[in-house]
């Protein structure tokens, strides 16, 4: 690939800051470079194996290591990062670590719990948008938003993106980290506002 060349996907995390009216106060982007190796293992999983004859492993939430993909049942997931409101099992989390991001990591550092106590943020779901067409290819983002009753400020300083997996080893469904991503500059949110956080992937001709 010559210097000129364009990468095939690219990506950006984009982070809004609205009031309770619903104005937005503060944007921030930063472009994405922290995939761990989880999303490589899981991307060639289901790239190149069967369900029944998993050829990758991954590590979940806990440190625990599965094969990948083994599905236990028909109509099962595989890499869902789409979640309900009140969850954070998977999707978008934030949290308020700052370690800088390693391809080992498998989760953050220290995710902000759901909820309206002090240090929590009132998540709402996580949704992922239908393909969008863009100059020279396709675009797909991951949005979520949270709203912030805390009482306090609270400051974000990273952001993950955990997937969801059936698995046959655990009888049930893992849950993983494929993004780690350590924002350059941190951002607060004031009691009573709302933060918008959008992953957006470009696949490019």
């Amino acid at each position: 690939m010559g210097e000129d060349a364009k990468p095939l996907m690219d990506g950006y995390l984009e982070i809004e800051i609205k009031n309770k009216d619903g104005e937005v106060v503060e944007k921030y982007r930063q472009k994405l470079h922290s995939w761990v190796r989880n999303f490589a293992h899981a991307l060639r999983g289901i790239l190149c194996c069967n369900t029944c004859d998993p050829c990758e492993t991954v590590i979940d939430v806990n440190g625990n290591s599965y094969p990948y993909p083994r599905t236990f049942a028909q109509s099962v997931p595989v890499l869902r990062v789409d979640e309900a409101a009140g969850s954070i099992k998977k999707g978008i989390v934030f949290g308020t670590g700052t370690t800088p991001a390693s391809p080992d990591d498998y989760k953050l550092e220290s995710p902000i719990p759901h909820g309206t106590s002090s240090g929590q943020l009132n998540y709402k779901e996580c949704t992922v948008r239908g393909v969008e067409e863009i100059t020279n290819g396709a675009r797909i983002t991951i949005v979520r938003m949270a709203t912030n009753e805390s009482g306090g400020d609270i400051t974000v300083s990273e952001v993950g993106l955990i997937a969801e997996a059936s698995n046959l080893q655990a009888n049930g469904n893992i849950y993983f980290l494929i993004l780690r991503e350590v924002l350059s500059e941190p951002r607060t949110v004031p009691n009573g506002d709302i933060i918008v956080c959008k992953i957006i992937l470009d696949l490019l001709v």
